[in-house]
């Protein structure tokens, strides 16, 4: 089909902007449902309300495109809380916007995202709060201990804190941020804010939740019994994770277990998920 000049000007111009051919994916609508919840569920846990009711972000990579799913930048009512499947943008690991609502950026940190996900094949979720009490505990330098079994082996490896608070807006930042968090499933960006990183959103969500209540506990010890204040060692860790794996042996539990989920992280995800429904 031919057109004449004045047409084919036209249809340029409406077709600036739009993806290449390679592009034209859509992130899976389960997973971007998931996204959406776990931004919800930062705000209904407090994690993301009052003054900071439109900081931080949650998002997911499709392990099929490599394409990442997150929160973005410029609604005319920025709010965790309200945050639905379509409100969220998609871009590739270079930041590239793949799909989103008209006038929506990519978050001001999609760097942080990105080059955790390049650098950590094995993360498929980040979450970005905030959270004060953890904020507050890595101004003063102060390390979060596993203080209770709720929680307590997310932080029992340590949680490194990065030496500034500044936006990670490049990629640079964002492999510095790499390089400070080696291994470890979290960190804290210095009077900033926690990211957590999980096998899934659902997995970060979780995560960002138990760092927060094991700070808020840190915080509230320091305040008690000083700086050098106790907490659970590797050995009681390691004595809860076995004491719930005997559960699954005990004939007396085993009766009504087959249909609950195992892990503690999975069954706040569906407690917490239908509170935000």
């Amino acid at each position: 089909m031919r057109f004449h000049r004045g047409e084919t000007v036209k249809r340029r111009r409406q077709s600036r902007g739009r993806l290449p051919n390679r592009y034209q994916l859509s992130f899976p609508a389960t997973l971007k449902e998931k996204v959406a919840q776990a931004n919800r569920i930062l705000a209904y846990t407090g994690l993301a309300s009052g003054i900071r009711a439109s900081l931080g972000h949650a998002s997911a990579r499709d392990p099929d495109t490599g394409f990442v799913c997150t929160k973005g930048r410029g609604y005319t009512i920025d709010s965790l809380a309200k945050i639905q499947p379509e409100d969220l943008v998609t871009v590739d690991l270079e930041a590239k916007l793949i799909e989103g609502p008209p006038g929506v950026n990519p978050p001001n940190e999609i760097k942080m995202h990105t080059q955790i996900y390049k650098a950590r094949p094995e993360i498929h979720g980040i979450v970005h709060t905030h959270a004060s009490t953890s904020v507050l505990l890595s101004v003063l330098h102060k390390p979060i201990l596993p203080m209770c079994n709720d929680g307590g082996p997310s932080v029992a490896q340590g949680v490194p804190i990065f030496p500034s608070n500044v936006l990670i807006s490049t990629d640079q930042l964002g492999d510095a941020v790499v390089e400070a968090m080696g291994k470890h499933p979290s960190i804290i960006l210095r009077g900033h804010g926690p990211i957590t990183t999980g096998r899934s959103v659902e997995e970060a969500t979780i995560n960002m939740i138990y760092l927060e209540e094991q700070a808020k506990l840190n915080y509230q010890a320091f305040v008690v019994a000083g700086r050098e204040h106790p907490s659970l060692t590797k050995e009681d860790i390691e004595a809860h994770r076995e004491s719930l794996n005997e559960l699954n042996e005990l004939p007396w539990l085993r009766q009504q277990r087959t249909s609950e989920p195992t892990r503690t992280g999975d069954r706040l995800w569906l407690i917490y998920s239908e509170f935000v429904s």
